[in-house]
């Protein structure tokens, strides 16, 4: 709002004046917000906000001076909450664009917002904002229902219509929104979102009614609010359902339509063409303080067990060769030789790769970087998915034991996936490598006994040796992993396979040189012979002798059990 008005008037801020007035209003809900630059965006989005203070404070009878009649304001307030909204989302489209964050605390951190909600209002840069009351949420209920926030957080609430013009989630987009005033009930810093509005956006624009409505947790179906419609958990629903209305005003999805035929199903006997822009919400009756609390729980409190490994597991499943060799690609081309792999992931864009290949989600960035920079949970995020990726096809006990391993050992096996990663099909030595893992293990419990041959040669209970669990690769890497004095050495080893084991394009120097087969390539890099895997066992053996040969086996190992 321009500066110079800000003390004329009405009383209070914005003071009975030629500049608020009916005519003026008009102009401004036609201007061409999309045109608009950054600057000018905020000032408009003010004098929106001045003209719903306006309309929510000053008596009619001052109104009427200044040409707005009753039918005015019933028009121009849903009028301006919709031109609000469309401010907003422009203005979080246009950060995003120019990689800005959005407005990240209006009051900065702490409980500050106390006051706020005591006063039921507050001012900021000369605007006053008002918080919306519960008689303005004109609400057709329903039914009665269970929200499960977590395992042991079950709350009473009931399902209603509301219109979306009233529904008040924390953000639009990635801008924090003023009338919210339970921000703190939003501990995710939507403000930083690449994603702000990116996935609301898609969702809306992809819109599947039952998928908004339905479900019975708070973090899935129908958002949950409090009495006055502000969100306390399913902000990104609200945000779509509200997009949804100002983008789609001819709901294609029949968003509308799909209620009216269920509203049934929820206890709702009311024409909810009574409603403009309807949706469906579950409203509960807290206070501030509980609905706080609410806010703060999230999606993994509904789980049993939160394991990280299992959710990087998931990811890992996701991603393909092709999406697998754009990653590679982007790390390797920053190698020197002289860096770690926490440098590389540091100094690449693997993030917004994975992000385009579907393994994570925009809004994962809120997590996984810092004003633009991934952080250091980003880091351990990339090096455990490189990792996960190396042992998902070996012992599920791998990632586990190699945790257990010495640090500068780890250190040089992660740099070392960039390596083992590219060799795949035939070539692929992953197994071997999570076999090698947990054999170095064992033998490093050993080692204060005897030299790594002697290990080999070491039998268990029921007559097996070591040497019958490892092939010569296995041996070779546990060697290698155990006597190795630098990470480079280590390193150089799988760096060696590599080139051996893909194919090296051609240059105006020399030929394309084609990749050699693993047996080849592992004799060439590591210096061992690995057999050929043994001819699969035919179906013409005397059925006599193989039943003797089990009955045998069944009696020694009951003769070592004794």
């Amino acid at each position: 709002m321009s500066r110079k008005s800000n003390n004329k008037g009405f009383a209070g801020p914005y003071m009975v004046s030629q500049e608020w007035n009916a005519a003026n209003l008009i102009t401004l809900l036609k201007t061409k917000v999309e045109k608009l630059p950054l600057a000018r965006l905020t000032e408009y989005m003010e004098k929106l906000y001045a003209y719903k203070y306006i309309f929510s404070s000053i008596p009619i009878d001052k109104l009427h001076k200044n040409g707005f009649t009753e039918n005015h304001i019933l028009v121009y307030k849903p009028a301006l909450e919709r031109a609000i909204f469309k401010a907003q989302t422009i203005k979080s489209e246009r950060l995003d664009a120019e990689q800005l964050p959005g407005q990240i605390a209006l009051f900065g951190l702490g409980r500050v917002f106390d006051e706020a909600r005591l006063n039921h209002s507050y001012t900021m840069d000369n605007v006053v904002y008002i918080r919306q009351s519960a008689n303005a949420v004109k609400k057709l209920d329903g039914k009665d229902c269970e929200i499960s926030f977590a395992l042991n957080k079950v709350v009473k609430g009931w399902y209603c219509v509301i219109d979306a013009d009233v529904l008040q989630p924390s953000h639009i987009g990635n801008i924090q929104n003023p009338l919210h005033f339970i921000p703190e009930a939003q501990p995710r810093n939507r403000a930083t979102s690449a994603s702000g509005h990116n996935t609301p956006k898609l969702i809306a624009e992809n819109l599947r009614p039952a998928e908004i409505v339905e479900g019975a947790t708070a973090y899935a179906g129908a958002p949950v609010v409090n009495m006055r419609g502000e969100v306390i958990q399913g902000n990104g629903r609200a945000y779509t359902i509200k997009y949804y209305y100002n983008n789609f005003p001819n709901d294609p999805a029949h968003y509308r339509q799909w209620l009216k035929q269920n509203t049934a199903c929820y206890d709702i006997s009311e024409d909810i063409d009574s409603i403009e822009h309807p949706v469906m919400v579950r409203m509960v009756r807290v206070d501030d303080e509980t609905a706080i609390e609410l806010g703060q729980y999230t999606q993994k409190d509904l789980e049993a067990v939160a394991n990280e490994t299992t959710q990087i597991k998931s990811k890992v499943g996701l991603l393909n060769d092709q999406a697998l060799d754009h990653i590679l690609d982007e790390l390797l081309s920053r190698d020197t030789g002289e860096q770690s792999l926490s440098e590389l992931i540091r100094a690449s864009n693997v993030l917004k790769l994975l992000i385009k290949e579907n393994v994570l989600r925009g809004d994962d960035l809120e997590v996984y970087t810092r004003g633009g920079v991934i952080n250091e949970t980003g880091v351990n995020f990339v090096t455990k998915f490189l990792l996960n990726l190396i042992f998902k096809d070996g012992d599920v006990n791998a990632p586990d034991v190699f945790i257990q391993l010495p640090v500068a050992l780890q250190k040089a096996i992660e740099k070392s996936a960039l390596y083992i990663l590219k060799c795949r099909g035939q070539q692929n030595i992953n197994q071997e490598i999570s076999k090698a893992v947990l054999g170095l293990r064992d033998y490093l419990g050993f080692k204060t006994n005897g030299t790594i041959q002697e290990w080999k040669n070491q039998v268990d209970i029921f007559g097996g040796s070591v040497a019958e669990k490892f092939n010569e690769l296995e041996f070779k890497l546990i060697e290698i992993f155990a006597d190795s004095t630098t990470q480079k050495q280590i390193i150089d080893y799988f760096k060696l396979y590599a080139s051996y084991a893909t194919t090296r394009p051609g240059d105006m120097f020399e030929a394309e040189r084609p990749a050699l087969s693993k047996k080849e390539a592992v004799k060439a890099a590591f210096g061992v012979e690995i057999t050929d895997a043994p001819a699969p066992i035919t179906h013409t053996e005397n059925p006599k002798s193989k039943a003797l040969a089990i009955a045998k086996a069944k009696a020694k190992a009951m003769l070592i059990l004794q």
